[in-house]
């Protein structure tokens, strides 16, 4: 397991959040159970890049 330290701020639902990204670009995310977050990353530098991603705990 990895931990990895980031900033970003959760919506007033308490299910949305936004993250900077260290690198460029920001992460967009739900949290869709007690247990799992989906994340859209997006950057528009070049190359721009998007992903989609589906957190789990564990």
């Amino acid at each position: 397991m990895r931990t990895f330290g980031f900033g970003g701020a959760i919506g007033r639902d308490g299910r949305t959040l936004t993250i900077v990204e260290r690198n460029g670009g920001y992460s967009f995310g739900t949290l869709i159970a007690p247990d799992e977050i989906e994340l859209t990353h997006t950057d528009d530098s070049e190359p721009s890049d998007i992903a989609i991603d589906t957190l789990q705990k564990w």
